[in-house]
């Protein structure tokens, strides 16, 4: 039985998936939006709406928390000044995945990552 079984795995060691994780995270709040395979989307979407949340909070402990996990500082003052007044009243459900259908060469399902608002 799988109890307490919390994240997907994503075929990676740890080190592997945290940057991939953030590199997922740095294109999403570069771009906007983002193409990527369904399981990483989802374990993005978590990711991501964290990030906001510590966006959202702006003191100095939640500032230095995004910059640990975006490593730009311009990145985190577009997540400061720009992507989180956008959800100043929401509580949650920043990301939105819409799936998008299967990937040509392996047949992998993929998903659309966005910014809701």
């Amino acid at each position: 039985m799988k109890h307490r079984i919390d994240r997907r795995k994503l075929g990676r060691k740890t080190q592997a998936r945290i940057a991939l994780l953030r590199t997922l995270a740095r294109q999403l709040v570069e771009h906007g939006q983002l193409e990527t395979t369904l399981p990483k989307a989802k374990e993005l979407k978590r990711f991501a709406e964290r990030l906001v949340s510590y966006a959202k909070a702006g003191d100095l402990h939640h500032i230095r928390l995004l910059e640990r996990h975006l490593g730009d500082r311009e990145l985190v003052k577009k997540m400061t000044d720009e992507i989180s007044p956008r959800f100043e009243g929401v509580k949650g459900g920043y990301v939105t995945l819409l799936k998008s259908g299967f990937r040509r060469g392996d047949g992998a399902p993929t998903a659309v990552v966005r910014w809701s608002k």
